[in-house]
């Protein structure tokens, strides 16, 4: 099937993936699927992240601007990319 086909490539790849849903109406962001590259940058395993929201494992999210990328991404509805 394609929907295992992508996401096998969502997991293997090699680039850091993550998917996030808005929450509390866009001023956070909570993850529905991250991959092992993706993870890796925060230090955690995949399945630490879900259900969990930016804010909560990055505090520091809001004043390094990284919320804002992901309301950018909504507005424009173009993928935003981080460092």
């Amino acid at each position: 099937m394609a929907e295992d086909r992508y996401q096998k490539l969502f997991e293997r790849t090699e680039e850091s993936l993550s998917i996030l849903r808005r929450t509390d109406d866009g001023e956070d962001f909570e993850w529905v699927a991250v991959n092992r590259s993706g993870a890796a940058l925060g230090g955690l395993e995949p399945d630490e992240y879900l259900g969990r929201t930016v804010s909560e494992l990055f505090p520091s999210a809001l004043a390094l601007g990284l919320i804002a990328v992901g309301q950018a991404a909504l507005e424009t509805q173009d993928a935003q990319h981080v460092g």
